[in-house]
């Protein structure tokens, strides 16, 4: 188990054309390089450019436990073994900022409005179990990522339904090996997801 903490200062980002306007409106005078006028000062182009003005703030948890057991310890008959797996990861905040405006993305699984940053559920975690005997391996996997808000800006004026569900896929194998070539891993395989 292991906490993790990442800051970014001065990452690179891009802004909206019309936040790149109205913050050099705004006085934001070294955005004003980026809005293209013609001679009556009507703005003709504005060019969206990587910028060093944003902040990254990443804050979580990650899990991840492994066992295997053998499987004449339960049964002093039996062979093969079982092993265990579990990875997970938990996102408290990932806060973003461009300069003047913050957001924090941790429980989005969209973008912001007007940006291509997207954020993360706060739970991703995978699970597995695995029979080996022999020639004989039976494989289960369960993966989630969870819900969240689909864009963060969005109230209910702006959409009906901000939330996406849940999801959870599950693969199963059956694989049995024949054979005894040099280079070669002939197997039967059922999967469903």
């Amino acid at each position: 188990m292991g906490c993790f903490i990442f800051e970014i200062n001065h990452a690179i980002t891009t802004l909206a054309g019309q936040d790149i306007v109205d913050r050099c409106e705004a006085g934001s005078t070294s955005l004003c390089q980026y809005v293209a006028r013609n001679g009556s000062g009507a703005i003709t182009s504005v060019t969206q450019a990587y910028i060093n003005l944003a902040s990254i703030k990443e804050r979580g948890l990650d899990l991840e436990t492994d066992y295997t057991l053998p499987f004449d310890r339960v049964f002093e008959t039996a062979s093969g073994e079982l092993n265990f797996r579990f990875l997970a990861t938990y996102v408290a905040e990932l806060r973003t900022s461009d300069g003047i405006n913050t957001a924090d993305l941790a429980g989005a699984v969209g973008n912001v409005i007007g940006t291509d940053i997207g954020g993360l559920p706060h739970w991703r975690w995978n699970a597995q179990a695995t029979y080996s005997n022999g020639g004989i391996t039976a494989f289960v996997r369960e993966r989630y990522i969870g819900g969240g808000k689909y864009t963060i800006g969005y109230t209910s004026a702006d959409i009906n339904n901000n939330t996406v569900g849940s999801q959870c896929w599950a693969k199963h194998e059956l694989r049995r090996r024949r054979g005894h070539l040099a280079n070669a891993l002939p197997f039967a395989a059922i999967r469903s997801v």
